[in-house]
C-alpha cells in the first residue's frame, strides 16, 4: 500500500490497517525466528508499512491539534 492510498483512508480504516499490519509483522517475526520465511524481504517491507501508517497517523494528529 502506497502513501497515497494510505492518505485516502479514514481515521478508523487507518487504525484498523495499522492493527492488521502490526499483527502480520509479529507473525513474520515468529516465522523468521523459526527459519520459516520464504522471502526475508517480507519482514523489511512490513516494517516499512507499519512505519508509513504510523507516520500518517501522527501527521493527522498534529494537524488536528494545530486546527484546534
Amino acid at each position: 500500500m502506497t502513501s497515497e492510498q494510505i492518505r485516502k483512508l479514514s481515521d478508523e480504516e487507518l487504525q484498523e490497517e495499522l492493527s492488521k499490519s502490526r499483527q502480520e509483522l509479529m507473525t513474520l517475526r515468529f516465522a523468521g525466528a523459526a527459519k520459516q520465511l520464504t522471502n526475508p524481504n517480507q519482514l523489511k517491507e512490513m516494517r516499512r508499512q507499519v512505519a508509513r501508517l504510523m507516520t500518517i497517523q501522527t501527521e493527522r494528529k498534529i494537524i488536528r491539534e494545530a486546527n484546534g
